[in-house]
């Protein structure tokens, strides 16, 4: 289960932006309380962190934001019950990286993404890092690599379920280097991380605020970063790009969406009180510098030098 503390630590990690609700239909919004639906079970690192953000929506708009936890087929049923919800702005529903992934993993869904939600804010992006069990004699990517052709089969990734960012990052980390792994899945990244931790599986990419603490106490060893730029909180780590695999970023974001339908435009000078009261110690602004981030349902996950750009041109 990941700690409040962690949570914490994953916002300030991630460089998030501040969350900027629309003015709805009300002249004075918000007047009743708000709804956050969450589509992963209590306490795992998407909901502890919806929760931070509902203290903080609270604070800024006076209002009860009460957290409701719908699980299931990695956030569907969550994102269902919002896509038929009225477009009051009083439901809304909180989406990590899955939401983007789904439309290419089945082939049916109640809803659609593109159609039927839109976009309020993303609220973290949080770097993702290549980890290894401390019995593998590897500290760099290549030679980790080196080391897995050398074994061919005998490796096996652990990740936190089927179609999920981690799954697809380190499934992509094997076929950009042409090594042959197994796909382990686990119900959550924290029995993952247990089992890499005992050896039980030889490496995963998962993000660094869940693997920080083992990193830190050396029961795992931190390869490389998957962003482009290295990260605060592991400055020693290079990037994969920097380890020769350019143009390689894959990243794990959470965001909140809301029920497509007749939104009325923002007001002027609501959305600037609201970032400014949202911003605190637990919510810090992205940097300036970065690239600026695609909305949640235009956002491209993974990317290799071959991948196609964001229709927007994002990055």
């Amino acid at each position: 289960m990941l700690h409040r503390r962690q949570a914490i630590e994953a916002l300030l990690i991630a460089t998030s932006g501040a969350v900027a609700l629309p003015t709805f239909a009300q002249d004075h919004y918000a007047s009743k309380p708000i709804k956050l639906i969450v589509g992963f079970p209590p306490g795992g690192p998407t909901d502890i962190i919806a929760r931070l953000l509902a203290e903080r929506l609270r604070e800024a708009l006076g209002q009860p934001v009460l957290v409701e936890n719908r699980a299931g087929a990695r956030g569907n049923i969550a994102a269902d019950v919002v896509a038929k919800s009225a477009p009051d702005g009083y439901t809304l529903l909180y989406v990590s990286s899955s939401i983007a992934i789904s439309p290419g993993l089945y082939d049916k869904l109640a809803f659609d993404v593109k159609r039927d939600f839109v976009p309020v804010a993303e609220t973290v992006s949080i770097p993702m890092v290549l980890l290894v069990n401390p019995k593998i004699p590897a500290t760099t990517v290549a030679e980790f690599v080196r080391y897995a052709k050398a074994n061919p089969g005998k490796l096996n990734y652990a990740s936190s379920g089927n179609g999920t960012i981690t799954h697809l990052a380190s499934a992509l980390f094997s076929l950009r280097n042409a090594i042959q792994t197994q796909h382990v899945p686990y119900k959550g990244i924290a029995p993952a991380l247990t089992d890499l931790v005992a050896g039980n599986v030889e490496f995963t990419i998962g993000t660094i605020n869940t693997a920080l603490q083992f990193v830190r106490e050396g029961r795992l060893r931190a390869i490389a970063i998957t962003g482009l730029t290295r990260a605060s909180s592991l400055p020693a780590v290079p990037t994969l790009d920097e380890s020769g695999m350019k143009g390689f970023e894959a990243s794990a974001w959470q965001g909140v969406m809301a029920p497509a339908g007749r939104l009325p435009p923002s007001s002027t000078d609501s959305r600037p009180r609201s970032r400014r009261r949202l911003r605190g110690p637990t919510c810090v602004p992205r940097s300036p510098r970065r690239t600026p981030r695609c909305a949640p349902h235009r956002r491209i996950v993974l990317r290799n030098t071959s991948a196609p750009r964001c229709r927007d041109g994002c990055r």
